[in-house]
């Protein structure tokens, strides 16, 4: 099999003239053994990320529902934002908590994927 990094994907050793031919073929394909393949796409189908470094592999997990968990923290501070602190903030009689929730909702946004 081979691996490219770029695309993420494999492709058949066997069809590697097809895709050279087709042009498809990635410049950073590198060849993986048959046993890698598999523990790499049973890692990638249990909800996992893999890569490839110097020929060896390594599986991650990835936290399930990161961005759900982080999306729903957004929804909770957003509701905090009532009628009446942003009437509060508009004249500056929040203490700058309008500001500081903005900066939390921004923090976390910056972690979404």
């Amino acid at each position: 099999m081979l691996y490219s990094k770029a695309t993420h994907l494999f492709y058949a050793l066997a069809l590697r003239a097809s895709f050279e031919a087709a042009g498809t073929l990635p410049d950073d394909v590198v060849e993986v053994g048959e046993d890698d393949f598999i523990a790499a796409t049973a890692c990638r189908a249990a909800g996992g990320a893999f890569s490839f470094s110097d020929g060896v592999l390594t599986c991650v997990d990835i936290p399930v529902n990161c961005n759900a968990q982080i999306l729903a923290e957004i929804a909770d501070l957003e509701s905090t934002a009532t009628p009446r602190r942003i009437r509060e903030a508009a004249l500056g009689t929040d203490d700058g908590w309008l500001l500081a929730l903005d900066e939390q909702i921004s923090d976390l946004r910056k972690k979404l994927t």
